[in-house]
């Protein structure tokens, strides 16, 4: 028994001594390790948390350095006992920028061993440790550990130096001086790259300026020359008959859309062999303008812009001589002189003045032109007008004996063939005697002369009546029994062909207020005209249609149709197609009367046609509301 106590008491005890072996000399390192990297890890967080919350973008490279100070000086705080130098690079030469140290480091620390060494790490762009030391550096530093940065353009050429005491020292502050550098280094780029932004929006700043500047003044230029526009449209709303007021409103709007003092045009005189002012002058002051100009004086400026046809901007110091008139009574020093020409002729001068000197840039005689050109427009519709009312005046005339003429001759003519187809009738109807076959065929050959001449006699007294001052008798009265009474009196003529006439019954009623003669007339003549051109053993179709606000009446023939060129001209006076001058006889004047009967009534009338296949003429007049 006491053998097995003693057993287990030695158990347990060499279980204890093992125990406290393996913790002593594994687990208590192990914690110890865990515990130091604790530290340290929290340690670092705290850095790193504490440069990042006072890290900014700097505004300038003083803002940089004054940053980098402030972030060195932190890591200072969590190591006290290292030497820390910024070292700054510039035109070749290395200078003490920043130091953090308990004593005071001047430029006489900077050695040729420590420029090398400086130089050596921005041209390796890695961080350099160094432990062996010369003898010389040893009395100084015991270990260094140099930190570069450089920015991508080389501007910046900058390195941290660090005194420290062993590699192990160095090992320590290597992860804070690698996060401090990338720190560092992200800084710069981002400023840079602020600064690179800044002068990229102050220059397209400026550059959009400079867009908005000039496409303010071409914004004023285009309402200039809106205005410009505007007020030479506005010129021609004015009547072009009264030509003297057309002229006065373009030559006011020349004078104060450039703000000149002066604006004239002299226009030639062929039988006075001069150059007078043509309608008003514009300007700014008081006084009559009375300058009249000799083509005979060959010194003056004006008679050689007229005789050499060129535009002459002078002013009053190159040529008093000229311009006397308008320096000694109105004080004017700027002169713009131009020819005006009508179809490559001249008309005559336009003259511009200013009291400013050097008045006329290239924008006040690009508007001059402009003006100077509608000058020329309106005085050739000046002229153009003059020519027209002139050939009008004869015209009228001539249409005015042409009128009486065909009354005249209509009336002589009418009242002698009255009495040839009396005689006719009688001598036909054999109560004059017995006549011979031949005799009859005589006879009958000239009844139908005479009825073609009174139709044509008929024909001229209409249009005479209508081309002249005819005053219509207008009532209210029934189309569709118009339109019945024309197919009733004409179905006898149509039977002559055998042609059968048919009429569409649909409407009972179409009231319009108008001549019932007259419309009766071109009913009369449209259906003839339909009779004329029909084959034989064919129709012809009559039908009314009510379109709403106005009755249609249409008369369709199958007959040989009208040739597109024909159509355009088919209701002229004394027009005859083709056809109808090899087939038909006729006067020309059908359809014209027509025309002018239905027009007359505020209608329509127009045809459609295709060769071969026959004819369709129309007529629309205001339906009566009833």
């Amino acid at each position: 028994m006491n053998s097995y106590v003693f057993a287990l008491i030695l158990g347990l005890f060499f279980s204890f001594v093992v125990y406290w072996y393996i913790r002593f000399k594994y687990i208590l390192p192990i914690e110890k390790r865990v515990n130091y990297i604790d530290d340290v890890y929290l340690k670092f967080q705290l850095f790193s948390k504490e440069i990042i919350n006072n890290s900014y973008i700097p505004d300038t490279i003083g803002e940089y350095y004054e940053l980098a100070n402030h972030q060195l000086s932190k890591l200072h705080k969590f190591f006290p006992e290292l030497v820390i130098i910024l070292f700054e690079k510039q035109d070749n030469k290395w200078r003490i920028k920043h130091s953090i140290s308990s004593e005071k480091i001047g430029n006489n620390l900077i050695s040729d061993l420590v420029i090398n060494i400086l130089d050596r790490a921005l041209t390796e762009n890695d961080i350099i440790f160094i432990d062996n030391l010369s003898e010389n550096l040893k009395k100084t530093f015991k270990n260094i550990a140099v930190f570069p940065f450089i920015s991508s353009d080389k501007k910046l050429e900058n390195a941290i130096f660090i005194m420290i005491n062993s590699k192990k020292e160095f090992e320590t502050i290597l992860p804070y001086m690698k996060f401090l550098s990338f720190n560092l280094h992200y800084l710069y780029k981002v400023y840079e790259k602020t600064i690179k932004y800044r002068e990229e929006n102050v220059r397209n700043k400026k550059e959009l300026n400079a867009v908005l500047n000039e496409l303010d003044m071409a914004g004023s230029r285009l309402i200039k020359k809106a205005k410009e526009r505007k007020a030479i449209r506005e010129v021609f709303t004015i009547d072009r008959n009264n030509s003297i007021s057309a002229l006065d409103n373009i030559i006011s709007i020349a004078g104060k859309v450039i703000e000149a003092d002066l604006v004239s045009f002299y226009y030639y005189a062929d039988e006075k062999k001069e150059l007078s002012i043509y309608g008003k002058s514009y300007s700014t002051f008081e006084g009559e303008i009375n300058h009249n100009i000799s083509l005979l004086n060959d010194c003056s400026l004006y008679v050689k812009s007229f005789s050499e046809k060129r535009t002459i901007i002078s002013s009053s110091h190159e040529d008093q001589k000229s311009f006397s008139y308008f320096i000694e009574n109105f004080g004017l020093k700027s002169f713009y002189i131009a020819p005006v020409f009508l179809n490559e002729n001249m008309i005559g001068l336009l003259h511009v003045a200013s009291k400013n000197s050097d008045f006329f840039n290239n924008e006040n005689i690009e508007f001059l032109n402009i003006i100077n050109n509608q000058i020329s427009e309106i005085m050739g519709v000046v002229s153009l007008s003059q020519t027209l009312s002139q050939k009008a005046q004869e015209l009228a005339q001539l249409n005015k004996v042409k009128d009486e003429f065909l009354s005249t001759v209509s009336h002589e003519l009418k009242t002698p063939l009255t009495t040839i187809k009396g005689f006719v009738s009688v001598l036909l109807s054999g109560e004059a005697g017995a006549l011979s076959d031949q005799q009859m065929a005589f006879l009958n050959i000239v009844e139908q002369s005479s009825d073609r001449l009174a139709m044509i006699i008929s024909n001229l007294l209409d249009i005479s009546k209508l081309d002249g001052k005819l005053n219509f008798e207008k009532e209210k009265f029934n189309l569709v029994e118009v339109i019945k009474d024309s197919v009733n009196n004409l179905s006898v003529k149509a039977s002559e062909k055998n042609i059968k006439i048919r009429l569409d019954n649909t409407i009972k009623n179409a009231y319009i207020l108008g001549d019932r003669h007259w419309i009766m007339q071109a009913v009369d003549n449209l259906i003839m005209n339909a009779i004329k051109y029909s084959y034989k053993d064919s129709n012809i179709d009559v039908n009314l249609i009510d379109r709403g606000d106005v009755i249609m009446v249409s008369i369709r023939d199958y007959g040989m149709g009208i040739d597109e060129e024909d159509k355009l001209k088919i209701f002229d006076k004394f027009y005859r197609g083709k056809n109808s001058q090899a087939n038909t006889q006729g006067t020309g004047l059908g359809l014209a009367i027509c025309k002018t009967i239905i027009e007359r009534h505020e209608g329509k009338i127009w045809v459609e046609s295709s060769k071969g296949k026959g004819s369709s003429f129309y007529f629309a007049l205001p339906k009566l509301k009833i």
